[in-house]
Formats: C-alpha cells, sequence, structure tokens
C-alpha cells in the first residue's frame, strides 16, 4: 500500500497537470502543479472549502456533475469550467473528474488542465469573425486555385450571392463573361510571393448587374510562412465613380465656357486691336518712321497675345478621340509637343491599340496629355517617351521623363492636374502610378482594361 502511494505521489508530482482530491467540501491532497496554478500553498487548500476556488458562476453547473456522477448518473467525463486563483485572477480549466475510494472512502479525483490562452484565443477569433462578419466591405478568402472558402455578410450584399452558394464555387461567379479576370491574375501574383496589391475592376452582383468594385488583396499564411491562400477586402464604388464622371462632365463644361469665352470676348478683341494696329503700323511707316518702331513692337505683343489665348483655348477644347484613333492621337500629341516646346518627345509603339469604347480612349488621351504638360513645365525634361503596350488585356501606357524627378516635385504631386488624372484613370476601371524612374526622372503609367463598361462618360 505503501509503496502505490509513493508511486501515485511520484506520478502527480511529475505532471504539469493540477491533481486534486476532494471529499465532501474539503481538498485531502494537491499536487505540486496545483499550488502552482492556483497561487496558494499545499497547507492552505488543505484548509479551504472546495467552492472557493469555484468561479461563483460556475457553481451550480460543478455542483450539478458531481453529484450526478456520486449518483452513478451519466454525467460528462470532461468539461470546461472557470476558478479563482489566490490573487483573484479568473482562469478556465479543462476539468476531468473521476469517483474514486481513497483511504477506503469515496472521493473525487480531478485533473485539470489551464485552457485561459486557448479561451482568450477562441474569444478573439470570435470577436474578429464578427467583425469580419458584420462588416459593410465584402471580405473573403480564396484558396491558391481560386475557389472561395469563406463569405462575410458584406460580400452577400455587394455581389448578391448567398454563403451557402458562394463557398465553393470558383471566383468566376464574380466576374462578368468575356471581361478581364483581374482578380484571379492577382491571387497568382500574391501566391508568387509579391506584395498585397489594391485595384479595381468590373464584377458582377449575382451575374447579372456589373459593378465597380475596388478590392485589397492579402496573402495568408500557414503556421510556417507558407502562402495557402489569399483574403479580399472588396467595396462597391460604382456610384462613387459615377460621381466622378459628373464631376469630371462639370470640368469639362466649364473648360468650353471659359475656352468659348476666350475666343469669343479676349480673342476677338485682340484680333480687332491686330487690324487696327497694323493700318496704324503701315500709316507711320509712311509718315512716321521712327514712331513706326513702337507700332511694330505693339504689333507683335498682339500677336503673341493672340497666339497665347488660342493655346489657351485649345488647351480647354475638349479633345474627342476615336477608339482606333487612339494611337494617331497620341502620335499628334508627341509631334505637337516636340514642335512647340522644342523638347525630344516622341511614342514608342509597336501594337495596334485596338479599344471599345470612345469616351476610354477620351481619358486615356487627356491623362497622357497631362502627364506630357507636367513633364515639360513641373519637370523641365528634356526628353519623353510615351510607350503604349498590351498587357494581359489592358493598354498600358507610361509616360517617361528624364526631369528633375518627383522627389523634388513631391509639393505638387497631388495637385489639381493629378487629382484629375486620378480621377481619370478611376472613371475607367483603370489605375495610375507615378514612380521615380531608376535613371532619373519621372515614370507616369495608366492601366486600363480593352473591354470595359459602356457607361463611361468623354469629357
Amino acid at each position: 500500500l505503501r509503496r502505490s502511494e509513493l508511486r501515485f505521489r511520484t506520478l502527480t508530482e511529475a505532471t504539469r497537470a493540477s491533481i486534486f482530491i476532494w471529499r465532501g467540501t474539503g481538498f485531502i491532497f494537491a499536487n505540486s502543479a496545483m499550488e502552482q496554478n492556483m497561487g496558494y500553498s499545499r497547507s492552505e487548500l488543505m484548509n479551504m472549502d472546495f467552492w472557493e476556488v469555484v468561479h461563483p458562476d460556475c457553481r451550480e453547473q460543478v455542483k450539478r456533475n458531481g453529484l450526478a456522477r456520486l449518483r452513478g448518473d451519466q454525467a460528462p467525463s470532461r468539461y470546461e469550467t472557470r476558478i479563482v486563483t489566490k490573487d483573484g485572477e479568473v482562469r478556465w480549466i479543462e476539468l476531468s473528474p473521476q469517483v474514486i475510494e481513497f483511504d477506503g472512502e469515496r472521493s473525487v479525483i480531478g485533473t485539470a488542465f489551464d485552457v485561459t490562452d486557448r479561451k482568450r484565443a477562441e474569444a478573439e477569433r470570435a470577436r474578429l469573425a464578427a467583425i469580419v462578419d458584420h462588416s459593410e466591405d465584402a471580405i473573403f478568402s480564396l484558396d491558391l486555385e481560386g475557389k472561395i472558402i469563406s463569405w462575410n455578410r458584406g460580400a452577400e450584399r455587394v455581389f448578391g450571392w448567398p454563403a451557402e452558394e458562394a463557398v465553393g464555387s470558383g471566383v468566376a461567379i464574380l466576374i462578368p463573361p468575356g471581361l478581364d479576370d483581374a482578380l484571379s491574375r492577382r491571387v497568382r501574383q500574391v501566391a508568387l510571393g509579391q506584395s498585397p496589391h489594391h485595384f479595381e475592376s468590373i464584377c458582377t452582383r449575382n451575374g447579372t448587374e456589373q459593378i465597380v468594385v475596388s478590392q485589397t488583396i492579402s496573402a495568408v499564411k500557414d503556421a510556417v510562412g507558407h502562402v495557402v491562400g489569399v483574403s479580399v477586402i472588396a467595396r462597391d464604388v460604382t456610384e462613387k465613380r459615377k460621381l466622378e464622371r459628373e464631376i469630371l462632365e462639370v470640368i469639362a463644361r466649364e473648360q468650353r465656357r471659359i475656352g468659348r469665352d476666350l475666343h469669343d470676348t479676349l480673342g476677338q478683341e485682340l484680333t480687332g486691336l491686330s487690324y487696327l494696329s497694323r493700318s496704324l503700323q503701315r500709316k507711320l511707316a509712311a509718315e512716321r518712321p521712327r514712331e513706326a518702331e513702337s507700332a511694330n513692337t505693339i504689333v507683335a505683343g498682339i500677336q503673341r497675345a493672340i497666339g497665347m489665348v488660342r493655346r489657351a483655348v485649345s488647351g480647354l477644347a475638349p479633345v474627342e478621340v476615336d477608339a482606333s484613333g487612339l494611337r494617331v492621337a497620341l502620335q499628334q500629341l508627341v509631334d505637337e509637343t516636340s514642335a512647340r516646346c522644342d523638347v525630344d518627345c516622341r511614342m514608342e509603339c509597336d501594337v495596334d491599340i485596338d479599344m471599345e469604347d470612345d469616351a476610354v480612349a477620351t481619358h486615356v488621351y487627356r491623362i497622357v496629355q497631362e502627364a506630357v504638360n507636367n513633364a515639360v513645365k513641373h519637370a523641365h525634361a528634356t526628353q519623353i517617351r510615351v510607350n503604349p503596350e498590351l498587357q494581359h488585356s489592358c493598354l498600358v501606357v507610361s509616360v517617361r521623363d528624364n526631369g528633375i524627378g518627383i522627389d523634388e516635385r513631391a509639393e505638387r504631386s497631388e495637385g489639381f492636374g493629378l487629382r484629375i488624372m486620378r480621377h481619370r484613370a478611376a472613371a475607367i476601371n483603370g489605375s495610375l502610378q507615378i514612380q521615380a524612374d531608376e535613371f532619373g526622372g519621372t515614370v507616369v503609367t495608366c492601366s486600363v482594361p480593352l473591354r470595359t463598361s459602356p457607361t463611361y462618360v468623354a469629357v
């Protein structure tokens, strides 16, 4: 018997689990782990009521299970409950009680594992899951094959598919037939270790209605850091893009009005003064040659002013670009820039640009026009290269200059012109990037799908 008791104590002292025996309402045995986990010494425990360490909210549960076990009724062999340590800390344990004979009397032996950290982690996961589920944004996850594995309520609202239909389906249910599948392409990029992506694309709501969706995609990694999927946060920005297009329309109308006013008022006034000054110049040349020199100066100044007004009117007047004529329009732009501004401006293009929408082509032209003008006016560039190319069913146009660089232009980088460029890119479901060139200068890159929604407005 003594040998069995010694073996029991040796085993109970070797485990990290709390092991204790109680009879009635008092402890009659507690191992070292029990002391350490509870904060009480063994002698303190032996003089305590068992219920003192059980959390008040859990006493009825423990009592009900214990009485059922003593009666021989069915009771859980393992369950979770809460205890209170000596310093008042509430901790969760997984309790496994069993009726035994100890010193010839019926007693209960309990084995308890501290599961506080696990319970806290579960609570945190539940809290985060609730945040995700109640988010207004669509939040969902995909495996590396593009299959949907989670789908929150926001995704149901944005895309129109209930979770039971979306989960297990491929990402193709979100993409209108025939349009570029930017999401699947970016899933592959993230799987290869590239940085998280933010982009916009045309998606479909319940397979019927096209919407513009802003998406951020990030890698989901396992415990050893391997990418096992991606998470996507998506927001319907269709109404925002419509508003931006309306803003661009208002700007275009105002530009046209100012252009007409300049042409019809100041332009006509200067033209009249030009005729008068030329007449005066000829009269003075015949009668008073010395004063004629001053008249020549006036005539030249008026002609310069007329040229300035014409250039201003030309810049304010909208340029309507045919979808099939974008390449020609860009070529004219670089030729005129070279001639007018005395810079080496060229287009490097060896592809046919075949866009479906005249409005999209006009937006792209205006973005390139603004980038070229910025390179001349603000970057003081002497070389500008416009390079349209096709990438993944998208038209990507880069404008590269050898000017002063983006860092020195930082204060002006978010000026009105650049904001309009960004609005234009967003309005045609495109993206705009402005970054320093590794060889000096700046690169402005606009990317837009070749096939887009037909609802865009040219301004």
